[in-house]
């Protein structure tokens, strides 16, 4: 899929606004980067089955898209008032010199060693996405498990992947109610929808699937994975 997440700098902005404690950011970090990990691993699209497809099913092999992170603004808290009291008129003529990079003074997670924890998640990720590719779901499951136990089970990185193993596997009505859940964080969203779509196609249900992308060709005729599938279900 060309989603674009912003996540990986989720973790400067906190720190440097002193927002929240050190478990809030710490957990909300967690779920950025699983989900900034599944995306940085490339995605997986699998080949369509020639240039035009068919009634009835079988359906072809549409892209199945692997799972993308939660929105920002779904893992993180708003921003709270600053602590800092506004100066008084008199303070306003003091200007406080800007503290160069190389400042011992900058306190700052860009230079600051990667979090151990951090790095275990964005490999869980990546190595989900891999196992998922080869087909070893055994072993997918296992890291699906992992993240679990790091993020939560109810986690919308959590969730997305729980679906495209269930997809994986063939569990068809199970990946449908999974990516449902999705959509209950936004109805919008593309990974949960086409992938809603080829499960319509491949459950022979060949005009809601048609229905399901047109939809969201309507609102994003730019996107190619959108426009791709478009092309292949108008046929």
């Amino acid at each position: 899929m060309s989603l674009i997440f912003t996540s990986l700098r989720a973790r400067e902005a906190p720190h440097l606004n002193a927002l929240g404690d050190t478990a809030q950011r710490r957990r909300g970090w967690l779920l950025g980067i699983a989900g900034m990990a599944l995306v940085g691993a490339g995605v997986l699209l699998w080949p369509l089955a020639g240039s035009q497809l068919t009634d009835p099913v079988p359906p072809p092999s549409l892209a199945i898209a692997t799972p993308v992170p939660a929105p920002p603004t779904e893992t993180y808290a708003p921003r709270g008032p600053s602590s800092t009291p506004l100066p008084t008129p008199e303070q306003t003529s003091v200007i406080d010199p800007v503290p160069t990079p190389d400042s011992e003074t900058i306190e700052s997670p860009l230079f600051d060693a990667p979090d151990p924890a951090l790095l275990a998640m964005r490999q869980i990720a990546a190595d989900f996405t891999r196992a998922c590719a080869a087909d070893q779901l055994d072993e997918a499951d296992q890291l699906l498990a992992q993240a679990e136990a790091m993020i939560g089970p109810d986690s919308l990185a959590a969730v997305r992947m729980r679906a495209f193993l269930q997809l994986r596997r063939g569990e068809l009505e199970a990946a449908r109610r999974t990516y449902q859940e999705v959509l209950g964080y936004d109805a919008d969203d593309l990974e949960a929808n086409l992938n809603l779509a080829a499960i319509d196609w491949r459950e022979g249900a060949l005009a809601e699937a048609r229905q399901r992308v047109a939809r969201l060709y309507s609102r994003h005729p730019n996107n190619p994975d959108v426009r791709q599938h478009h092309d292949a279900y108008s046929h």
